[in-house]
């Protein structure tokens, strides 16, 4: 079975939410080796995802999963981002997921993937990513980035031509609270 590397940038003002990730990535159905590589910063940053992605790629994992502390997944999310990776005929994926944390903000987030010049104008691509090895090897993210790390990671992977998918499940689920950040538009 494939190795797996899910990388977090914990920020150090939101690590009460980290146990509730760690607590979803405990409970995963995915068989396979996986690790945690983990870096914390003081606010969002380019620098923590990269530190995080070179850790992983010294242990040579078949793939990475980017997700963020304040965040969990459903217990299939690995397995079947690994699955659909497994195809051979993408570099990268990433799922649909739910909206939670602010009663008045809950909703689904139904991402589809976006060209160079919609991307530009709007990031409709959410902050979690699963890719080869490869795709990390070759862009990482930026460490001089603060707050758009995730826009310019997806803007030099589409600038790439590296052809990912959706999976089209509510797998990942994205909270909303009063440091939030968000590009995707959800359905409440």
């Amino acid at each position: 079975m494939p190795k797996v590397a899910v990388c977090v940038a914990t920020l150090s003002n939101r690590k009460e939410f980290y146990t509730e990730l760690l607590e979803s990535l405990y409970k995963q159905t995915y068989k396979g080796d996986m690790f945690i590589c983990n870096a914390v910063d003081e606010y969002p940053s380019g620098a923590a995802k990269k530190i995080a992605v070179e850790l992983a790629l010294e242990e040579k994992p078949d793939y990475i999963c980017m997700m963020d502390d304040d965040d969990w997944v459903q217990p299939t999310y690995i397995e079947e981002v690994i699955n659909r990776l497994e195809k051979g005929d993408i570099d990268w994926c990433f799922t649909w997921g739910y909206l939670f944390g602010d009663e008045s903000r809950e909703g689904y987030i139904h991402g589809e993937i976006q060209t160079i010049e919609e991307i530009t104008n709007w990031n409709g691509h959410p902050c979690w990513i699963s890719a080869k090895r490869e795709v990390f090897e070759q862009i990482n993210f930026d460490e001089n980035i603060h707050y758009t790390d995730d826009w310019d990671l997806w803007m030099r992977i589409l600038n790439a031509g590296l052809k990912g998918d959706v999976i089209k499940k509510e797998l990942y689920m994205k909270r909303w609270h009063k440091n939030s950040l968000m590009g995707m538009r959800a359905e409440y």
